[in-house]
């Protein structure tokens, strides 16, 4: 059966893309065959190094990674043993994960949105380096179980911003997912 990882946040910017890619690659480290799915203007494909997919049509970018962009929020399988989303929101029926940054902002935005987070199976934090809150700050203003945390440091972001996050990023251990 495949497992669908949804990835979302309640806000821009909090590095669900790059979340999305790392623990692609994770799996990938496995052995296990990944589809990466985006929103039609999304810019996963940008990541990766990519051009932009035609719109319900699979690239396959290594032998074990595909690359989709939907037009709609349903999610193909194909057969593929991970699918990880990043379309911007919750999906009904995938593992949802909250991905956010420590930040005040963010936390803000998530305050009155109980019922979606109570919904989500937990919440991966990315932590660039000069952040105050902390990761059980995070935990508690939610009330939500920590998954992971990707350290965004400076190899990582720099891979990040050049677009060879795909290749040169580093795996990063998430236990409850992996």
């Amino acid at each position: 059966m495949t497992r669908i990882i949804n990835l979302f946040s309640l806000k821009g910017g909090q590095g669900v893309t790059t979340t999305a890619v790392l623990i692609a690659n994770a799996f990938i480290s496995e052995g296990k065959s990944v589809l990466l799915v985006e929103r039609e203007d999304g810019d996963l494909h940008d990541l990766l190094n990519a051009t932009r997919p035609v719109a319900g049509v699979a690239t396959q970018l290594k032998a074990n990674l595909t690359l989709l962009a939907v037009a709609t929020h349903e999610i193909p399988t194909y057969g593929f043993d991970v699918v990880i989303t990043d379309l911007g929101e919750y999906q009904e029926g995938s593992e949802n994960y909250l991905v956010t940054q420590p930040c005040y902002l963010a936390l803000k935005r998530a305050v009155g949105q109980d019922e979606l987070i109570k919904q989500c199976d937990g919440v991966i934090i990315v932590r660039p380096a000069d952040r105050v809150l902390t990761n059980k700050d995070v935990t508690n203003v939610l009330n939500i179980r920590l998954i992971a945390t990707v350290n965004m440091d400076a190899s990582v972001a720099r891979a990040s911003d050049a677009g060879v996050l795909a290749i040169r990023g580093k795996a990063i251990e998430l236990p409850t997912l992996v």
